[in-house]
């Protein structure tokens, strides 16, 4: 329901109880996140199952299922940063499992050290 990037988050906001969203949605804005709101649908989509990564060169990439990225209006992808390169991939066996990419993916969050 919820994919958090380095300056911005795709938030399901409507799933979120009342009692904390509030506090969800001020922190995320108070640490400079642009957010990207998704529906309930969406998020049955995978549309908040997806993750941020960055190469060795500082090249931002967002890796989300074909399923996610179709899901998503055209005003959603253009509130993603511009420097944020999107990579649908199909992954149609692990969606019918109940997962998508963010399941098959693991971050590694060390500085990158030269070779």
């Amino acid at each position: 329901m919820m994919c958090v990037g380095s300056d911005f988050a795709i938030v399901a906001s409507d799933m979120i109880s009342s009692e904390d969203k509030p506090r969800v949605l001020s922190t995320l804005e108070e640490t400079g996140k642009n957010l990207v709101f998704i529906d309930e649908t969406q998020v049955n989509a995978f549309a908040g199952n997806c993750l941020e990564l960055v190469n060795y060169r500082n090249e931002r990439f967002l890796v989300i299922s074909t399923t996610a990225y179709a899901s998503l209006c055209e005003h959603q992808r253009a509130a993603l940063p511009a420097d944020l390169t999107l990579l649908p991939i199909s992954v149609p066996t692990i969606e019918m499992a109940g997962g998508s990419v963010r399941c098959m993916m693991a971050g590694i969050h060390l500085p990158i050290t030269k070779r």
